[in-house]
């Protein structure tokens, strides 16, 4: 009798006009301020966006023009995406723009939905502003606003006994899984629901409307792509890793929020308790809905990015909340009303925040959630939108930062600048969309990879990260991308690309591909294929690197580039006699060769070369340690000048031979073997300084040697320098005119002993094999 007075009394007073349109007006506004203040775009969004810009220009849904792979999850979305871009053909504010249209009419129809009730209205409001994961998909350029919008409407109809409903509950179920199939365990039970209650006829109808959306795109997928899901799922969840490692990042994905962002849980909780007090069926059913969702949740791992898979669930909920009505206000909705409003007020409420980070809880009480932002939590959960700052609006509008200067955009736009046409790469999207439809992308964490991805892996990393797993590549991969005829070694490695290339390259109606899609689908993954030790690999993207020397025995080691390479210098070294082809027109043409029968460097300067071979001679076989490019011959080199370091030599694009941040710390080489590029503008006297000072090995003379484009140039012992860090060794080494070439010349630093820096120092904890570190090279001509 209380509870009834009391809601009567609540109802009565939100009953004025005025009061109710304020209550909603106030935290439409300041969600719509959050929106903006915290809008941005996501690296994985670029994905979609050069699928949508090759649809739109009339290559297909593809994402390498030619080859049909789905490498994006969500089809309505992109669909929805195109139209505005067909008009604006521009990615970041068209993307942001139709992102908020659709996230602030999900907050509108929930506040409306609410505005009975200023308990359900503040509960409604307060998570709208404070919870993190909803505030930062509702932009980020993925599919959740429009997942937002279509599960608020589904719900709000499908929660109301209303048979002419049961149609569009239907339609809209779909909608929702076409735009991302996994949602309809999210959907799925109230559609069921809403079938099982509604007459025969109107059921059909409606199963109807909610099948042919799925069951069409499905269809169309099978026969477009060769599939029926998309690819980044065999990327993601068909890599051989048990399935008890996804369910440990699954929970561990729900600690980081529960502790990062409390006010999702909370509020996901608020709804489930609001639903069931109601005693309803289809409350119930839409209460498991959320259930079964989350449980998907742990399943599959969670999510790399921060709240990302909670911000639909908790979207469902404040449906739930809106939609609930009763005497649950008088206890249970005051209670869960100050939870959300404390659980807002301690993870840094993003309407008040300075700057409006999330952070991520990375196990330590001390950063989270009141004290430093973090950067990576558990399992390298990460704050996405910390990121990518340089992609936020409100700067951008402002003039504060600039979107084309991020790093992986001015990238993606040099690639296309520079008339490449292939390029290897992790981090696809930003770097794909600005290159165009003119670059071919291999990406090895094989998202948008239908070959990669099918392959699965022989082992995996202990410590890998969900969607960051990154594939081995099989030995004479790059060079059957690159060329368009298959190297690929292995023989059933081989049989499984001819098909996949029928399925993803072949004519669509062709009795062969058909046949292919359905051995395909039925066949597991070739874990086994991949073998671990990259070393057996004999193709190589830009560069070739092992400075312990890669046995060659009578086969050619094949390095790739980007495109056709002019004003360029390539260095080679390798032990034996060998051929060195230089080749164009994706390495299938040679245009010169060149003969070396020594240990020394082999220079070539290069024109309109994209390939090169080393190819032993006689079947002898020979070691090879580098093949290097130089940088353009009037490219300059970037100067570091540091309290760590100063240093004006290049470095080349090769990977875990060196500290590649000098700005921070000494250029420690941890190799045995370190090139540098010395760029020499006209050929006289230079002078080259010199610091340096060891990590030694304990009883263990270390030994330095400098070469000169192949030459001996200087040697130092560090003799009985026990175990630590030694003395710095300072000299100024003069180069005479003879010595060196005009252009890029090379530079390699051998050591002799490497020794674990924790070893020695155990306060730093770093695990990494150290030779010596350099506190200077630095290059100029002599006075």
């Amino acid at each position: 009798m209380v509870s009834a007075l009391f809601a009567e009394r609540v109802h009565s007073r939100l009953g004025v006009p005025w009061v109710g349109r304020l209550f909603l007006a106030a935290f439409l506004i300041a969600y719509a301020v959050v929106l903006i203040r915290t809008a941005w775009m996501c690296d994985d969004a670029f994905i979609t966006l050069r699928t949508v810009d090759n649809f739109v220009r009339g290559y297909g849904l593809v994402w390498n023009p030619g080859e049909r792979v789905q490498a994006y999850t969500h089809p309505l979305w992109l669909f929805v995406l195109s139209a505005p871009y067909a008009i604006t053909r521009e990615p970041f504010y068209t993307t942001l723009a139709l992102s908020m249209l659709l996230a602030i009419a999900t907050a509108l129809l929930l506040l409306w939905q609410s505005r009975g009730s200023v308990v359900r209205l503040a509960l409604v409001g307060l998570l709208l502003i404070g919870s993190k994961a909803f505030v930062d998909y509702s932009t980020s350029g993925l599919e959740n606003p429009l997942s937002y919008l279509l599960l608020t409407v589904c719900l709000w109809l499908g929660l109301e006994k209303r048979v002419t409903h049961a149609v569009f509950v239907g339609a809209l179920g779909g909608l929702l899984m076409l735009n991302r199939l996994d949602l309809g365990l999210l959907v799925g039970p109230l559609l069921a629901f809403v079938f099982l209650r509604a007459p025969r006829q109107v059921a059909l109808r409606m199963a109807m409307a909610a099948m042919l959306p799925v069951a069409g795109w499905m269809l169309f997928a099978l026969i477009y792509y060769g599939f029926p899901f998309p690819n980044t799922f065999y990327a993601k969840q068909s890599i051989g890793i048990p399935r008890h490692e996804y369910v440990e990042r699954g929970l561990a994905y729900l600690i980081e929020t529960a502790v990062a962002d409390s006010a999702t849980l909370v509020g996901i909780a608020a709804g489930v308790i609001a639903a069931l007090w109601q005693r309803k069926g289809e409350f119930a059913a839409a209460v498991l809905g959320i259930a079964l969702y989350l449980c998907y949740v742990i399943w599959i791992g969670g999510d790399f990015m921060a709240g990302r898979m909670l911000s639909v669930p908790l979207a469902g909920a404040l449906s739930l909340l809106a939609a609930s009505k009763g005497a649950w206000e008088f206890i249970a909705g005051k209670l869960a009303l100050i939870a959300v409003a404390a659980a807002t007020l301690i993870n840094r409420p993003y309407l008040l925040g300075d700057p409006p980070l999330r952070g991520v809880f990375d196990g330590s009480a001390v950063k989270t959630p009141i004290g430093a932002v973090a950067e990576f939590g558990l399992y390298h959960i990460a704050d996405e939108r910390a990121h990518y700052r340089a992609l936020w609006l409100l700067p951008a509008l402002k003039g504060e930062a600039d979107p084309l200067r991020f790093e992986r955009i001015e990238q993606g736009r040099a690639l296309a600048r520079s008339g490449a046409y292939f390029h290897v790469f992790t981090l696809i999207g930003m770097v794909g969309y600005y290159a165009g439809q003119g670059v071919e992308i291999v990406d090895p964490l094989a998202l948008s990879d239908a070959f990669l991805a099918r392959i699965g892996l022989h082992t995996h990393p202990s410590d890998w990260r969900l969607a960051h797993v990154e594939r081995l590549l099989p030995d004479g991969y790059l060079l059957t991308r690159f060329s368009g005829e298959n190297h690929i070694r292995d023989p059933q490695l081989a049989a499984r690309y001819e098909q996949l290339q029928l399925l993803t390259r072949g004519p669509l109606f062709a009795p062969e591909r058909l046949s292919a899609i359905f051995a395909l689908n039925a066949q597991p993954p070739l874990f086994a294929r991949l073998n671990a030790d990259q070393d057996v690999r004999y193709d190589y993207y830009l560069s070739f690197f092992h400075p312990r020397g890669l046995r060659l025995d009578n086969r050619a080691l094949d390095v790739v580039f980007s495109g056709p390479r002019s004003g360029h210098r390539l260095f080679v070294r390798a032990d034996g006699s060998y051929r060195l082809e230089l080749r164009s027109d994706r390495g299938r043409d040679l245009r010169m060769e060149r003969l070396a029968a020594d240990d020394g460097v082999l220079l070539v300067d290069l024109e309109d070369v994209d390939a090169v071979r080393v190819v032993p001679l006689d079947g002898q076989p020979i070691v090879a340690r580098y093949v290097l490019v130089s940088p353009a011959v009037d490219e300059e080199g970037h100067p570091v000048r540091s309290s760590s370091v100063a240093l004006n030599l290049s470095r080349p694009q090769i990977f875990a031979w060196a500290i590649t941040d000098p700005n921070k710390e000494p250029l420690w080489v941890t190799q045995p073997s370190l090139p540098l590029l010395l760029n020499i503008a006209e050929r006289r006297p230079h002078v080259l300084q010199v610091s340096v000072f060891p990590l030694c090995a304990s009883g263990k003379d270390q030994a330095l040697r400098l070469k000169l484009n192949g030459r001996p140039l200087a040697a130092h012992t560090w003799a009985n320098c026990g175990s630590g860090f030694g003395p710095r060794w300072e000299t100024t080494i003069v180069l005479n005119p003879e010595q060196v070439h005009r252009g890029w010349n090379l530079l390699e630093v051998e050591a002799e002993y490497g020794v674990v820096l924790s070893d020695v120092a155990p306060e730093t904890g770093d695990g990494r094999v150290m030779y010596v570190g350099f506190n200077r090279l630095w290059l100029e001509p002599a006075r």
